[in-house]
């Protein structure tokens, strides 16, 4: 018997196919964006990265639909990424 099923005989342990995938999936954002930065070459600098995509990303976020807002809160927000894109393009620069 293996050691796990020993120690937690009442438990049940199922591994087969396909159990794990809504989990999987709720990571693949996250690993879409870790794929595209294999190439860093320190940890701090992808988790920067990471969190300048997230931080723009969330200004587009939208609930239900893909024009629920008017078209000028879309340009503002649009506005308002390119402003933080351009603060952190200046920042890496400088640093």
């Amino acid at each position: 018997m293996k050691p796990v099923r020993q120690m937690c005989k009442g438990v049940e342990h199922r591994s087969q196919k396909r159990l794990n995938n809504r989990i999987e999936n709720a990571h693949q954002p996250t690993r879409r964006k870790e794929k595209c930065l294999i190439r860093f070459k320190s940890p701090a600098g992808a988790q920067s990265v990471i969190a300048l995509m997230g931080s723009t990303r969330n200004l587009f976020a939208v609930v239900v639909g893909r024009y629920t807002k008017p078209a000028h809160q879309r340009r503002f927000q649009f506005q308002s990424a390119k402003d933080i894109w351009k603060a952190a393009a200046i920042e890496l620069l400088c640093a």
